[in-house]
């Protein structure tokens, strides 16, 4: 978590999406309130459901993260509760 120099929340997490053997990891981002909100309930490993659109990566950024060309600019990002 983050702020702006503008004073927005930056909220940026990588999230498994993979299928059993197949991995793909995904960059999400939420900027605003809700990302500053939803931080105290994240855990790693937690189930979450992702909404949102997809932003290409600028080729230095893509380096920089693991090689995905790939974002998620998530508009909600709901935690499941544990089964």
């Amino acid at each position: 978590m983050r702020t702006t120099p503008g004073g927005t929340p930056v909220l940026r997490l990588m999230v498994d999406c993979g299928a059993d053997g197949e991995p793909l990891c995904l960059g999400v981002v939420m900027t605003g309130e809700a990302g500053r909100e939803l931080k105290p309930r994240l855990k790693q490993g937690a189930m979450l459901v992702v909404e949102g659109r997809l932003r290409a990566l600028k080729r230095s950024l893509t380096r920089a993260r693991n090689g995905a060309g790939v974002e998620v600019l998530a508009s909600r990002i709901e935690a499941m509760a544990p089964r």
